[in-house]
């Protein structure tokens, strides 16, 4: 696709919005020197007690494009453009005299998108990259993330939720299961679990080092699993397509992972925080919730290496090679949720896995396939998919051939 300087794509997202206010209202003035229409009787909108801080509820145009604010309404038949240098909407009286773009010409007005290559590109090759004007803002892939109570949101809810991060922090090892103390933290656990998927709170809990800290200790506690399962459930919300609240993870990781949970306990958070049978063999929604957990935090990089390190990948395939009381629906249910991260994360690189990290098989496992280690997943999950050829719906179908595909590209590259 050919390239478009910065300043044709302004005029080009101008021109869009342009026409389409022009469609949406048939009394647009048409020209540019039109009377200035009179100042309506408006509501005024104030979030302070300052006066001159207020503004009219209904946007007031003039010949001049100025900002628009988040909660004003916008009258029919104006010209509205994004800023792209401030991220706000502006407006003015729509001048159907100005000249539409030629990339334009042709598009249906109300749909059409011009896309343009990332700024810098091709920098050193092509003069035609578009540079960004002086003093924009660094281009920040993730976008602003809005406080909800800013645009209108729940102040209440709000309210709640800072004060259930703050109850977390002030927890000491054994408050969360204290029977007086069991309620409110269950009920502060499911406000804010509820709360975490949105990506304004997911980045509030983890900017938040001492109530993440211990979410994550809650989470590996098999004392009461209900209480580790939602905090589980949290942490794997927060940073589960949330890149900015993953970057503030992996900035605090060292120090997460050197945390000692309670007292008279000498494994730290890095030896359990990527267990995973035990929560299985003991409640398979706690595995579930876990499995969120990792799945979300070994996007970082830095803490892809010390599930790696840590033994994480025969953790899961223990887990989903181990029968005995452990096979019912629900821990199948969770098997197949295990399959996924693998498959996510390591073979499918559609979903921007890591294929480089996939252990290769190197002969050592054992022929009947007994072992649990990074050299067995073949022989291991060929065993399962035989066993099961039945079930054409089983997790072990889709996941060995995944991994036949994998190897075979692997191969070919090495040759």
């Amino acid at each position: 696709m050919a390239r478009i300087r910065l300043r044709t794509l302004v005029m080009a997202v101008t021109g869009l919005m342009a026409m389409s206010s022009v469609a949406a209202s048939a009394a647009a003035p048409d020209a540019q020197n039109a009377p200035v229409p009179a100042k309506p009787n408006n509501d005024l909108i104030c979030h302070t007690n300052v006066v001159a801080e207020c503004y009219p509820r209904v946007f007031e145009p003039t010949h001049e494009f100025q900002p628009v604010h988040a909660d004003q309404d916008i009258p029919a038949g104006l010209h509205v453009r994004l800023n792209i240098n401030t991220g706000e909407r502006e407006a003015k009286i729509y001048n159907k005299s100005e000249d539409v773009p030629p990339e334009l010409e042709g598009l249906p007005v109300d749909r059409s998108i011009v896309v343009v290559d990332p700024v810098g590109a091709d920098a050193d090759t092509d003069s035609s990259v578009p540079v960004p004007p002086r003093g924009a803002p660094a281009f920040d892939p993730a976008g602003a993330i809005k406080d909800p109570v800013a645009k209108g949101g729940d102040s209440t809810e709000a309210l709640n939720f800072f004060q259930s991060l703050d109850l977390f922090k002030d927890m000491t090892s054994s408050t969360p299961f204290a029977a007086h103390k069991l309620p409110q933290v269950l009920e502060s656990l499911d406000l804010v679990e509820e709360l975490a998927h949105d990506i304004f709170y997911g980045l509030q809990v983890v900017e938040d080092a001492a109530a993440t800290r211990q979410l994550l200790c809650l989470a590996g506690s098999s004392t009461n699993t209900e209480v580790a399962q939602k905090a589980a459930a949290i942490i794997g919300s927060a940073v589960q397509n949330n890149p900015k609240a993953l970057a503030k993870v992996e900035e605090q990781w060292d120090a997460y992972k050197a945390t000692v949970c309670g007292e008279g306990v000498s494994a730290t958070l890095g030896d359990s925080v990527f267990a995973l049978y035990k929560p299985f063999t003991v409640s398979p929604a706690w595995a579930r919730s876990r499995l969120s957990v990792i799945n979300g935090l070994i996007r970082s990089e830095a803490i892809m290496k010390d599930f790696l390190a840590s033994g994480g990948l025969d953790e899961v395939l223990r887990l989903l090679i181990e029968d005995g009381e452990t096979d019912s629906v629900a821990h199948d249910n969770v098997r197949r949720r295990a399959a996924h991260l693998i498959s996510d994360n390591f073979l499918d690189e559609s979903m921007n896995a890591r294929v480089e990290l996939w252990p290769k098989q190197d002969g050592t496992c054992a022929k009947d396939g007994s072992q649990v280690s990074g050299n067995c997943w073949s022989s291991q999950i060929e065993k399962q998919s035989k066993t099961h050829i039945k079930d054409s719906s089983h997790w072990s179908h889709e996941l060995w051939v995944m991994m036949q595909a994998h190897a075979i590209e692997r191969t070919r590259e090495e040759l």
